[in-house]
């Protein structure tokens, strides 16, 4: 559960951060709540295309809003292989038997 809510975060900062950059949050907002500046917004826009400069987040920030996620995600994920690997130390005896696969399946 740990890395599914990581994981969905993680996914929700890099959105929002690519959204932040293309613009896509203030056509969003003005398309559903201030729809008399969405004009100005898409005008603003079609210049800043035009005019081919790009709108960038500084990338220290971006850096530091995802790098304590994935400090996270990948402690989670050495955790679980290692859990793995220390759970065989462990098995029992049952495990280690030959299953007659035979008794399982019909004859024909």
């Amino acid at each position: 559960m740990f890395l599914f809510g990581n994981t969905v975060a993680f996914w929700v900062f890099e959105t929002s951060a690519a959204w932040y950059r293309i613009g896509r949050w203030q056509r969003f907002f003005c398309r559903i709540f201030w729809k008399s500046k969405l004009e100005d917004v898409e005008q603003a826009r079609l210049t800043r295309e035009s005019a081919k400069v790009p709108k960038v987040l500084p990338l220290k920030a971006e850096f530091w809003s995802i790098f304590p996620l994935a400090c996270t995600y990948a402690a989670a994920r050495l955790y679980l292989f290692v859990e793995a690997f220390v759970g065989l130390r462990a098995l029992e005896v049952s495990a280690y038997r030959t299953v007659d696969w035979t008794t399982f399946l019909p004859h024909l």
